[in-house]
């Protein structure tokens, strides 16, 4: 797989931050390159991969809505009626809009290419379907829910996450400060984009999301069983 850099991003560090979207996607098993090359949608078979400097750049270049991003948002997709995917080297960290280098945010020198493995297993979680909906809405891994919760729950806060993420959110269960540090909701849509990029980035050793988010993740683990599942053996292409 390759990745774009637009003409407007086109600068040496954009350019090499194309290069390495391209060669970590290009670590996914093969199979999984295979139904990201050739989906079963006519109008835009093959996923497109995009190094932009921040998001902005992404919805003018694309002529879409720009809307208030996300703090900390580190990439995007989209999915109909075109399959792009992008990751950011700047992003937003406060609601006034200050940009931060993504590797200074994140404390990961390659969340970039952590961000576009992630964004490559929401792409999966549609090709997978069933036909018009996500692989994720479906009981396969939505049932995985309770289990995880109470797993990730029993154990010791500062197992889990940082000291100092435990110090500042004292009584409030694991499973919860997941989801408000990190948008991480148990057997969720972002969770099945999360946990792709936590086993890729265990088998192949090549890049790292957040390093804390990394360690939670290693805390629910039916859902990273399943993952590790379709991974080595991918459902079938549905759309």
């Amino acid at each position: 797989m390759s990745a774009k850099h637009p003409k407007h991003t086109s600068n040496s560090s954009i350019l090499l931050a194309g290069l390495a979207l391209a060669t970590a996607a290009n670590r996914l098993e093969v199979a999984l390159q295979n139904e990201l090359r050739s989906t079963l949608t006519p109008n835009n078979p093959s996923i497109e991969i995009y190094a932009f400097d921040e998001i902005f750049s992404f919805w003018t270049f694309f002529g879409a809505a720009q809307q208030q991003p996300f703090q900390h948002q580190y990439g995007i997709s989209n999915i109909s009626p075109t399959r792009v995917s992008a990751a950011f080297t700047y992003v937003r960290i406060d609601a006034a809009g200050t940009l931060q280098l993504a590797t200074t945010d994140s404390g990961s020198p390659t969340i970039q290419q952590a961000a576009i493995v992630h964004e490559m297993g929401h792409h999966l979680d549609w090709i997978w379907g069933p036909l018009g909906v996500f692989h994720s809405s479906q009981s396969g891994w939505t049932g995985l829910a309770s289990s995880d919760t109470a797993f990730i729950d029993s154990q010791p806060c500062n197992q889990v996450f940082l000291l100092s993420t435990c110090t500042a959110n004292m009584g409030i269960p694991n499973h919860t400060i997941l989801s408000q540090k990190f948008g991480a909701v148990i057997s969720s849509g972002e969770m099945f984009g999360l946990m792709f990029e936590h086993v890729e980035k265990l088998r192949t050793g090549a890049f790292t999301a957040v390093p804390e988010l990394e360690q939670a993740l290693e805390f629910l683990p039916m859902e990273k069983q399943y993952m590790l599942n379709n991974t080595a053996s991918p459902p079938p292409p549905v759309q």
